[in-house]
């Protein structure tokens, strides 16, 4: 990993669904939200996961900035409409987003 890579915002968006509704949320919507972000200005990296206890559908990137961050999932971005399909097609029942500096 570069010294570039290392430094930067990292965030990360967790997705709570039913066990049973995870899948979908992987297969379907996490996917195209990672496509998405990769089209995003100042994206350096990003990964897509699944909790251990299976209940969570976790999104990280790491940014060169705060506002970088904030600019792909603000507005009309397409991040910001999967968002919304996350909570009424795929049932999500949280989305909650966490932010830090570099790591």
């Amino acid at each position: 990993m570069t010294n570039e890579q290392l430094q930067g915002v990292v965030s990360s968006i967790h997705f709570s669904a039913d066990p049973a509704c995870l899948p979908a949320l992987v297969e379907n919507l996490g996917v195209r939200l990672a496509a998405c972000l990769k089209s995003q200005v100042g994206l350096l990296s990003t990964s897509l996961e699944t909790s251990a206890d299976g209940r969570w559908l976790i999104q990280r990137s790491r940014w060169v900035s705060a506002d970088a961050a904030q600019a792909a999932l603000e507005g009309d971005s397409c991040s910001a409409r999967l968002l919304g399909e996350a909570i009424w097609r795929y049932g999500a029942k949280a989305v909650r987003f966490e932010a830090q500096e570099g790591a």
